[in-house]
Order: C-alpha cells, then sequence, then structure tokens
C-alpha cells in the first residue's frame, strides 16, 4: 500500500481543502468539469443561461408512445440523477418529476430537460 496523498478527484468530482487552521478548515466539491462534458455531449454547451431547473406551471402530458428518442431522454436523466446525487441537491425535485417519464417521453419532457441543462 502506498500513501499518494490528500485526495483531488475522486468519481468526476474535483476535492479542494482550505489551507487555514484545523479549526477552520473547509471542504469543497464540485462536478465542474463533469458538467461542461454533459453539455458538450447533449450540445448545450453553448446554450443561453436559466435562473430555475423548472419553469413555473409546467403541463408534462403522460404519453401512450414516445414521441423523442427514448435512450436519449434516458441518458439525459440518468446523467442528471447522478450529478444530483453528488453535488447538486437543488435540481433533485426537477430531477424527480422528469424521471417519471422515461418510458414515453414526449417534446414537453425533453424542453424541460434542455431547461435543467441551461440551469446546470
Amino acid at each position: 500500500m502506498k500513501d499518494l496523498g490528500e485526495a483531488r478527484w475522486i468519481l468526476q468530482m474535483k476535492i479542494e481543502r482550505s489551507d487555514m487552521r484545523l479549526s477552520l478548515r473547509t471542504i469543497s466539491m464540485s462536478q465542474e468539469q463533469y458538467v461542461e462534458e454533459i453539455l458538450e455531449q447533449h450540445r448545450m454547451a453553448s446554450c443561453n443561461p436559466a435562473k430555475t431547473p423548472m419553469r413555473n406551471n409546467v403541463q408534462l402530458p403522460i404519453l401512450n408512445e414516445a414521441k423523442v428518442d427514448i435512450t436519449k431522454y434516458q441518458r439525459c436523466i440518468g446523467s442528471l440523477i447522478y450529478l444530483m446525487i453528488c453535488t447538486q441537491p437543488d435540481i433533485a425535485y426537477s430531477v424527480g418529476v422528469l424521471s417519471r417519464y422515461v418510458s414515453c417521453p414526449g417534446k414537453a419532457h425533453m424542453q424541460a430537460v434542455k431547461q435543467i441543462f441551461r440551469y446546470l
């Protein structure tokens, strides 16, 4: 076994520690690089930013058949769930609502996912 020092990166999370006294020392974690990667992957890297992860009074219909690519929608939701669990609890409600529609997503659902990407 070998001591490699303090961790700086783990599971696509950047770990930063303050250099203050031990009693005031803080640790912060971010997934900025992961966010940039998923935005580029879904072609949302140069999108306009949004102030909230979900718009007010969004109507998401229950569909009998998918109107958009199911696999693409599921990948988007999966990447958002990982981000939500690790470092972004502020998107939890929005991702939870959108994850209900992974079997039959429509255009309104995909627009709501893009709203979350814009928020990030």
